[in-house]
Formats: C-alpha cells, sequence, structure tokens
C-alpha cells in the first residue's frame, strides 16, 4: 500500500471501505459536535448562575486554553510519529467524559480549576486529530473536507436548539448529561474511523521545528492567535449579555443554531469558495467579517437584532474554519498534518484563549460588554492585516525521509 492512503480493519478496503469511511466521519462530527452544542453555549452562563464573577470565568477559561496549546500539538506529534490517530482520537474523547461530569458537582473556584485542567487535557486534541484524518478521508472519496465537516455544524444545531429548551423545562444541569451521551457517541464511531498512513519520519520536535520555520505559517498562527484570543472573549460572555438584555436560555440556544444554521452553505459549499477566492482569500474574509460582526454587536441592545446578526456567523467562522484547516494542511509538509493541525487548533483554543478570557472578565468586570466587542472588532482588523502581510509561497523543504 502506497504511503498516504487509508485502511482501517473495521472499514475495510476499496469502494465500500470509503463509503464506511465517509459514514463514520459524517457520523462522527454529527455527535462531537453535538456534545460541543450541549455544553459550549451554557457553560459560562451555569458558572455565572452558580455564583462564579467574570473574572472567574475568565480564569477557568483561561485554564482551559493553556492547557490546550500545550496539549493539542503533543498529541499532534505522537499520532504522526507513531500513526496512533485514531487510538489517540478514541483516548481523548473517553478522557472528557468524567471530568465534565465533575464539572456539575462543584461551584468554586479550588474545585472547577482542576477539573477544567483535566478536561481540557483530553477535550484540546480531539478536533486536530479528527480533522487531519478527514482531510485524508476526504482526498481519498474525492469530497471536499468541508462537505464532511458540514454534519459537525448540523449536529451542533439540533444540540443547541434540544438543550435549550429543556433547559427552560428543568435547569441548567441537564447540560452535562447532554454532553455525555453525545460523547459516548462519538467514542463508539471513533473506534471504526480509518487508520492515518501518513507518517512523519524524523523526530517529532524536528517536524514542529519544520513547521515553525515557515514564516508564513509564523505570520499565520500570529493573525489566529490575536483573531482568536478576540473570539474567546467575545464567546465566553455572549450568553451572559443576552441575558443581561433579556433574553431566556431558550434565546441562547436559538442564537447559536442560528450562527451554526448559516455556517452550513459556507462549509459545505467550500469547495466553490475555495476554488473562486483560494484558502488565503476565504481566510481573510473571515477576519473582515468578524470585525464587522462585533462592531455591530457593540451597537445592539435588542434581543431581535443580535438574532439577525448572528447570521454573519458563517462568512466569519464558517470561513475562518475551512479555510484556516485547508490553509494550514496546504503549507504542512507531508507527515506533519496532525501537527500542524494541532497548532492551528492549539492557538485558536489555546494561549489565545487565555488571553482572551482574562482581559474578556476584566473588560466585562470594569468596562462592560459594549466595549468588549469594540475591542473586538480592532483586534479582528489588526489581524486581517497581519496576515494580508504573510508571503504566498511555500517554501522548499527538506525531505523527512
Amino acid at each position: 500500500m502506497k504511503q498516504g492512503s487509508l485502511s482501517s480493519p473495521l472499514c475495510g478496503k476499496g469502494v465500500m471501505g470509503k463509503s464506511k469511511s465517509l459514514i463514520c466521519i459524517r457520523g462522527f462530527y454529527f455527535l462531537y459536535f453535538g456534545a460541543v452544542g450541549c455544553l459550549f453555549p451554557y457553560l459560562n452562563l451555569y458558572y455565572q448562575r452558580v455564583g462564579l464573577t467574570g473574572l472567574q470565568i475568565g480564569v477557568l477559561s483561561a485554564i482551559a486554553a493553556l492547557v490546550t496549546q500545550l496539549a493539542s500539538p503533543l498529541w499532534g506529534m505522537l499520532g504522526d510519529s507513531h500513526t496512533l490517530h485514531r487510538t489517540l482520537l478514541s483516548v481523548a474523547v473517553g478522557g472528557t467524559i468524567i471530568p465534565a461530569l465533575l464539572l456539575s458537582v462543584g461551584n468554586v473556584l479550588s474545585w472547577l480549576g482542576p477539573v477544567t485542567f483535566v478536561y481540557a487535557f483530553f477535550f484540546g486534541p480531539i478536533t486536530p486529530l479528527v480533522d487531519s484524518t478527514a482531510l485524508e478521508v476526504a482526498e481519498a472519496s474525492h469530497r471536499s473536507y468541508g462537505e464532511l465537516r458540514a454534519w459537525g455544524t448540523i449536529g451542533f444545531i439540533v444540540s443547541a436548539l434540544a438543550i435549550g429548551r429543556i433547559i427552560e423545562v428543568t435547569n441548567l444541569k441537564v447540560l452535562f448529561p447532554g454532553y455525555v451521551l453525545f460523547m459516548l457517541g462519538s467514542l463508539a464511531l471513533s473506534l471504526c474511523l480509518p487508520q492515518r498512513r501518513r507518517r512523519w519520519r524524523g523526530a517529532g520536535i524536528r517536524g514542529l521545528s519544520v513547521l515553525l520555520a515557515d514564516r508564513a505559517f509564523l505570520l499565520f498562527l500570529a493573525s489566529v492567535f490575536l483573531l482568536a484570543a478576540a473570539m474567546r472573549a467575545a464567546n465566553a460572555f455572549f450568553a451572559l449579555y443576552l441575558d443581561a438584555i433579556g433574553a431566556g436560555e431558550g434565546l441562547v440556544g436559538l442564537s447559536w443554531a442560528l450562527a451554526a444554521l448559516s455556517e452550513v452553505p459556507v462549509v459545505f459549499f467550500s469547495r466553490v469558495l475555495l476554488g473562486k477566492l483560494s484558502a488565503r482569500g476565504l481566510f481573510a474574509v473571515g477576519f473582515a467579517v468578524y470585525a464587522l460582526r462585533w462592531l455591530l454587536y457593540s451597537q445592539i441592545t435588542s434581543p431581535g437584532m443580535i438574532l439577525a446578526t448572528q447570521l454573519l456567523h458563517g462568512l466569519s467562522y464558517g470561513a475562518y474554519l475551512v479555510a484556516g484547516v485547508v490553509y494550514t494542511s496546504e503549507r504542512a509538509p507531508e507527515g506533519l498534518g496532525a501537527t500542524a493541525q494541532g497548532l492551528f487548533s492549539g492557538t485558536t483554543m489555546g494561549l489565545a484563549g487565555m488571553v482572551g478570557a482574562l482581559i474578556g472578565g476584566w473588560l466585562y468586570d470594569r468596562a462592560g460588554v459594549a466595549n468588549l466587542f469594540r475591542l473586538c472588532s480592532l483586534a479582528a482588523a489588526f489581524a486581517l492585516v497581519i496576515f494580508l502581510f504573510s508571503p504566498r509561497a511555500k517554501p522548499e523543504l527538506a525531505s523527512n525521509e
């Protein structure tokens, strides 16, 4: 079998094997992001309801971000060096279940901090591990990555809407068992994903140094850092903002569901958009629309107008997500896909998230959410400038033999 091909003892070979691989990866995305849809839109609102301050919420987000920054590339390097992507993905998915349940039994920082640390260690690597596999499945099946990833968006929509309705008639703690149910399904499907065969044959740390020697990739990560910090700051307090202007839990879920719905056409038809704009061009669109979106948030106090503005999510986060994953894949040398995706994902959810969460918590307590959104808009605009100054050409790299 040639290097780069896909095989799995559970998914088989040939046309039937590719079909099963597509079903497995679509189902995994649906269930995994269904779990995210249960937890992500409501977790900080839950923390506020149990008595945490904005700064304490920011500290918890910062812990998760720092651990993710360190864990994602490390898990990716281990997967690339030993072709353990599928095994590591299953371990990571299963490892989040008990910590997620433990988040629901404490209401003080001294308990929630260590639990968040463990949860983030397992949660952080999931996205880069599955994305690197999905890119190979898409290539082998002549599909686009966006077409596969769109199933994650659909799962997020379904769960965010459903859990919001359930919370309205029960309480916020129901989001934790909801998360666990979706993750158990993800764990089952992770076992039938194809095992990647592209392998980096040098030491893992050498692969990391090769990636970081690419000036364009470094500037790309710098722009990602700035935008991701703003993204974490804005997202961390979005549910609290809706709550403050009179929106109930059901409207919180609806707002995120509408945002995710606007993401579907962008992600699903990303092959067309990438063909016309390139990954670089579509990535720049995401930055620009984020700047506009957050500027609008800073001026709006009506829940109805917020819902309308959430429809810009598709051309902001949807464009950022697909273009970022594809651009990272284009810059990565053969066999370093998971390591590169770990750097991209780790920067998005890691150190940038820590900085954004801490600054966002401080600003929320002292300057108000409107000023928080204004600074996020400026950060997105500056990040766009940094990215546009990055070189276009890919450098010549030595073989990994």
